[in-house]
């Protein structure tokens, strides 16, 4: 009779001697249960998971968990963590924009509010402090704002380098002003745009197969990043 193995996968076990792997080396026999547990402070890998027997640790797998993720999903999953690692829009679901569309609605809104503190602060901390701007609640709540608006496009569409870099010092000087009640639309449409059409060119360029769109955002969006930074050197000496 046909019996499927029970072979799931292999890890290498690494710090087996450095921790107590071989004292209980001679207790340990095939059948034996071993217990999981994430071990975030590991300093070498933050996503190791520790391996231990009867409590003594007896050493961790290295990025396990993303060897598990990909041990136990499924093809198509496969196929999509790795389009996601490298940036695209290919699996992307109207579920997934009608989504999107909320979290970037409400936080355009919120966005729109802070425009006044951001115009103070652009004049410096000590004149936006002298405005009556609580700096540390303003900074929070940009950090807040920028780092939901990210998560809600890494989630989806996956790691899409220097757009939200290089867009909003486009937009400034296609606009020639720096007044955040412009900048902030201009911004949102111009990334959408950008990306939209990295997108059009990552899909035809070599076509069939298709380029990562982060690959594409680098190429027009690095020399900006590459521009400013030249740039503000020259303008310190």
């Amino acid at each position: 009779m046909y019996q499927p193995s029970r072979h799931l996968s292999t890890f290498f076990i690494a710090g087996f001697q450095h921790y107590d792997g071989a004292l209980v080396i001679n207790q340990m026999s095939i059948g034996d249960s071993i217990e999981l547990c994430p071990e975030p402070g590991n300093p070498y890998d933050p996503e190791s998971i520790a391996l231990y027997f009867n409590g003594v640790m007896i050493g961790y797998i290295c990025t396990a968990l993303t060897d598990f993720i990909v041990t136990f999903a499924d093809d198509s999953n496969i196929v999509n963590l790795h389009n996601w690692s490298n940036g695209s829009f290919s699996g992307m679901k109207w579920e997934n924009v009608t989504t999107m569309a909320w979290v970037c609605r409400i936080a355009l809104i919120l966005t729109f509010f802070l425009s006044k503190p951001i115009r103070a602060y652009q004049l410096g901390e000590v004149y936006a402090r002298n405005m009556g701007v609580p700096i540390k609640a303003f900074r929070a709540a940009l950090i807040l704002l920028s780092s939901v608006l990210s998560a809600c496009v890494t989630a989806f569409a996956g790691p899409i380098s220097f757009v939200g870099i290089a867009l909003p010092h486009l937009m400034k000087a296609l606009f020639k002003t720096a007044e955040p009640l412009l900048l902030i639309p201009a911004s949102f449409l111009g990334g959408g745009i950008f990306c939209l059409a990295c997108d059009l060119i990552a899909r035809t360029a070599f076509a069939p197969t298709e380029v990562s769109i982060s690959s594409v955002t680098a190429v027009f969006g690095a020399p900006v990043v590459i521009y400013m930074m030249v740039r503000r050197k020259a303008g310190r000496e």
